[in-house]
């Protein structure tokens, strides 16, 4: 009974099939003036259909959100949230250190020392892993990484000094 002659049924998009079923409106039923006109909520506008879903450029699947959230931040994130971090820290105490405050200048210094060298481990293992972690481009003429529309640059590494005269963030989380 495939061709069997049932009415084409338009059925409002912005009714949830969770409230119930959506009204019918037949497509070819007569049209007599004496008959009301059909609900509000039946009448579909042409364009709706058209802007319901907007194209995109890419699309995240299922499975890719389940493993974002099981699997947390890439590495390369986590990577620089703790350089960071550390950077910000090892400028405090650089700060307390210069103004005196340290109750053990001594300690501090040795910390500090064992601190920039953490660093430095942290931002060589960034540096390595980054480029191809990140999916960086390479630019086919030269064969450096591209970042953003620009040759990408290793982060320095860091020294005492260095980070004395590097500004601090004014923002502490």
């Amino acid at each position: 009974m495939r061709g069997a002659a049932f009415p084409r049924a338009r059925i409002d998009p912005m009714e949830s099939p969770f409230r119930g079923p959506a009204e019918k409106v037949e497509d070819d039923a007569p049209v007599s003036e004496d008959a009301p006109p059909p609900p509000a909520h039946a009448l579909v506008d042409a364009t709706a259909g058209a802007t319901a879903i907007l194209p995109r450029n890419f699309t995240v699947t299922s499975d890719e959100r389940v493993r974002g959230l099981v699997a947390g931040p890439p590495a390369y994130l986590r990577r620089r949230r703790r350089i960071e971090d550390l950077t910000a820290e090892v400028q405090s105490q650089l700060a307390q250190l210069d103004r005196g405050e340290a109750r053990e200048p001594e300690a501090l210094e040795s910390t500090l020392v064992a601190s920039v060298a953490l660093l430095n481990r942290i931002i060589a293992a960034h540096n390595r892993y980054y480029p191809i972690e990140a999916n960086l481009a390479t630019d086919v003429h030269t064969g450096q990484y591209v970042e953003l529309g620009e040759p990408w640059v290793p982060m320095p590494e860091v020294t005492l000094e260095s980070l004395r005269r590097a500004p601090t963030s004014g923002a502490s989380r």
